[in-house]
């Protein structure tokens, strides 16, 4: 997405310098899961709901013919979360429905929902209240020990909440989920990230 974008600030300062570029050699899907993994850590990362959606329009797209792992590390979504797109995904073919490009419309079908994702400023704010009330209940009871903090957060939330949190947070990469594919052939930029 990047490249796009960069691509055209040379274009429009009329730049007559070669355009610095990763070229990647491999198959349409390799590319767009390393596209995909680099837009998640630019300089203009993708938010939340994009990474989703981009997930699950990866997953209508190609189904199991890539794993899990490799699509939740390129997406930075829980595994858990991927699983539950496949099954619902299943779910929505089976009825002969037809999936949209928006996860959190689509994940609760057959269901209607009036749910509109917040604005990335929304956001953020709602983050900001919803932890400043979580510390002033810390606070309120003078605790600091974190096994108390964590056996109120689960009681308050539920198993469930509390793993998915956990994998959403802290998932970390394994090393058998290196990059797919290294961009190969020819490199103009000194730059080590991919710009896609």
């Amino acid at each position: 997405m990047d490249g796009y974008f960069r691509m055209q600030a040379y274009r429009a300062e009329k730049d007559s310098r070669s355009i610095p570029a990763r070229i990647f050699k491999g198959s349409l899907k390799e590319a767009e899961l390393a596209a995909l993994a680099a837009n998640t850590r630019t300089i203009q990362p993708l938010t939340l709901l994009e990474r989703t959606n981009a997930a699950w329009s990866f997953v209508q797209r190609y189904g199991n013919e890539v794993t899990k792992r490799e699509l939740a590390r390129s997406s930075t979504v829980s595994l858990r979360t991927i699983a539950r797109m496949r099954q619902q995904l299943k779910a929505m073919r089976g009825a002969e429905a037809t999936p949209t490009d928006n996860w959190m419309k689509d994940r609760s079908w057959p269901d209607e929902t009036m749910f509109e994702p917040p604005t990335d400023e929304e956001q953020k704010r709602m983050i900001a209240e919803i932890a400043a009330e979580v510390q002033e209940a810390f606070r309120k009871h003078g605790r600091t020990d974190i096994s108390l903090k964590a056996e109120a957060l689960q009681a308050a939330l539920g198993e469930r909440d509390m793993r998915d949190m956990a994998d959403y947070l802290f998932a970390e990469e394994e090393d058998e989920f290196a990059p797919i594919r290294q961009p190969i052939l020819r490199d103009n930029t000194a730059d080590p990230s991919p710009d896609f």
